[in-house]
């Protein structure tokens, strides 16, 4: 994956949880998980733009 970093310190609380996209702070999808960083409480998730912008692949949601 050739994406923009992510840093911790610079999300917001709904980014940290999943419901904002990582990179633009849009509305993300469960259906695009991001596995750069694996914390406890951490949900990184992506927007469908910036999935296909930077390959991350659909998972199918439960």
């Amino acid at each position: 994956m050739d994406a923009p970093a992510v840093v911790l310190e610079n999300l917001t609380p709904q980014q940290r949880d999943g419901r904002s996209c990582c990179w633009c702070s849009y509305w993300a999808s469960d259906r695009y998980p991001v596995p750069l960083l694996r914390r406890a409480g951490l949900r990184l998730r992506a927007c469908e733009t910036c999935a296909a912008q930077y390959g991350i692949s659909a998972m199918d949601a439960p």
